[in-house]
């Protein structure tokens, strides 16, 4: 079971905006044993957001598994450019449907 928290804080209206967002970080198989620690939320600076997920979440770039732990601050890195959370949201859909659809 994964935990996340996410609240917006409007002070002054939209002038002043605080964003929290919170996650654990563990890991249940699906016999409900604990197996491992996972960051789950991760900063997008440059749209002053967040991403976060839940579950083991593995995605397969080329023919090796990887947690979309690892791979995920990488593609937030790369999308750097973009100039709005709509424009993210789209790539990111895209970039997860790729995985999906051409990684097996």
């Amino acid at each position: 079971m994964t935990l996340i928290v996410n609240e917006i804080h409007l002070l002054d209206g939209l002038s002043k905006t605080i964003l929290v967002a919170a996650a654990d970080r563990r890991i249940t198989k699906p016999d409900g044993s604990f197996c491992d620690e996972r960051r789950k939320i991760f900063h997008v600076p440059q749209l002053n957001g967040t991403v976060s997920y839940f579950g083991v979440a593995d995605v397969f770039p080329g023919d090796k598994q990887q947690p979309l732990s690892d791979w995920l601050p990488n593609f937030i890195r790369a999308q750097s450019g973009v100039p709005d959370l709509g424009t993210f949201a789209h790539n990111l859909r895209n970039a997860l449907t790729f995985l999906l659809l051409f990684s097996f």
